[in-house]
C-alpha cells in the first residue's frame, strides 16, 4: 500500500483546516483539525496499526482495504469545525 500526503510549503504543524483521505478518485474521509500535520501523522499511524487508536479503529481497517491511500489538505482556514460541513456536503 502507498501512503501518501501533500502538505503547504511552509510545513508549519499549526496549520488549521479541512482534509482528506482518498483512493484514487475516491474521497473515502473528510476531516478538520486545528493541528493538520499532526492529525494526518497520526492517520497514517493508524491505518498500519488501527490497534493504536480505539476510537479510530473502525475507519482504519476500512482503509486498509484500499490501496494508494492519499491525505490532502484542501483548505486551511481559522474556521475548520464549520467548514470541515461544507466539504463533507460537496
Amino acid at each position: 500500500k502507498h501512503l501518501n500526503v501533500r502538505v503547504p510549503i511552509n510545513g508549519s504543524n499549526k496549520l488549521k483546516g479541512i482534509y482528506k483521505i482518498i483512493s484514487d478518485d475516491l474521497v473515502l474521509y473528510v476531516g478538520q483539525s486545528k493541528q493538520l500535520l499532526n492529525r494526518i501523522s497520526k492517520h497514517k499511524s493508524g491505518v498500519k496499526n488501527p490497534e493504536i487508536n480505539k476510537r479510530h479503529k473502525q475507519l482504519y481497517y476500512n482503509l486498509q482495504q484500499y490501496s494508494n491511500l492519499e491525505f490532502k489538505i484542501i483548505e486551511e482556514t481559522p474556521n475548520h469545525k464549520e467548514r470541515e460541513q461544507y466539504w463533507i456536503n460537496n
